[in-house]
């Protein structure tokens, strides 16, 4: 791959021979001539219009060791978003259970029921750690859990109209993807019936993960059970990014079956009601 000389190497050697700008580094007028003698220039415009970036938009954006121009243009496309903004979420992390009848060659949560550190929290236990949780101020729960092998799906629906039960003001945010299509098979319905029984019960959104890993070759090997990873999409297609250039495909796969979906971190109101 050619090597590109980052911009702040071409300022300083700019700057050596007096082609540099004389404002501070981030001023504006460095910001224009840092677009211009960018290797990303031509991705400024696309980035200011908000218009969509495509593959070869981002092998260049991947490849670039242009560090001062990416981190511009993420600024850029930040600040149009969300302007001066900033937000965060205060919530506690519940497990019900470890015990998953999946066996992911990368996962070191998962319990199987002859494991001696493999646990399931009952409805009491869990309204005790939301009590807990109130009392900190945090009103958010995030909850997961493996595929388990034996319980009903009256456990979970149990579990959300008890937590409810404790305090009307807890966001229940539940379950992965692959969670969610477990149910589904559990109880016989369709992915869109489950998110809709779920809702009924107190679910207010989903949780992420659960469905990172969509380039075929590596899911099968990994961790592909009757083609999951197609069925999953219907659930959250929004995944985490893998590693290597492959995540580009993988982040592009993504996006253009998130569009009018469901979506990790989104209200179930999306898609279920």
């Amino acid at each position: 791959m050619k090597k590109v000389s980052s911009s702040d190497t071409i300022f300083k050697e700019a700057e050596a021979i007096g082609d540099a700008p004389t404002e501070g580094f981030f001023g504006e007028m460095n910001l224009n001539w840092m677009i211009e003698k960018s290797e990303l220039a031509g991705l400024y415009d696309k980035v200011r219009e908000g218009r969509r970036l495509d593959i070869q938009d981002a092998h260049r954006l991947y490849q670039t060791q242009d560090l001062n121009m990416l981190g511009a243009l993420a600024d850029l496309a930040n600040n149009q978003k969300n302007k001066k903004r900033a937000s965060y979420i205060v919530n506690r992390y519940i497990n019900y259970s470890n015990y998953c009848i999946l066996s992911c060659q990368f996962c070191s949560f998962s319990r199987k029921k002859r494991d001696q550190d493999g646990f399931e929290l009952t409805l009491e236990q869990m309204q005790t750690k939301a009590r807990e949780a109130l009392e900190l101020g945090i009103t958010e729960l995030h909850i997961v859990g493996g595929l388990h092998p034996s319980l009903p799906f009256s456990y979970y629906t149990d579990m959300l109209n008890g937590l409810k039960a404790v305090s009307s003001r807890l966001q229940l945010k539940c379950f992965t993807a692959v969670e969610i299509l477990h149910l589904a098979w559990l109880s016989k319905r369709s992915v869109e019936e489950t998110l809709h029984e779920l809702k009924a019960c107190g679910l207010d959104s989903l949780t992420g993960g659960g469905a990172e890993i969509f380039q075929p070759e590596v899911r099968k090997k990994n961790c592909d059970r009757q083609g999951v990873s197609q069925r999953v999409s219907r659930c959250s297609p929004y995944l985490a990014p893998a590693r290597g250039e492959k995540h580009l495909h993988h982040a592009l796969w993504s996006r253009g079956n998130s569009r009018g979906s469901l979506g990790s971190h989104a209200t179930v109101k999306r898609t279920a009601g």
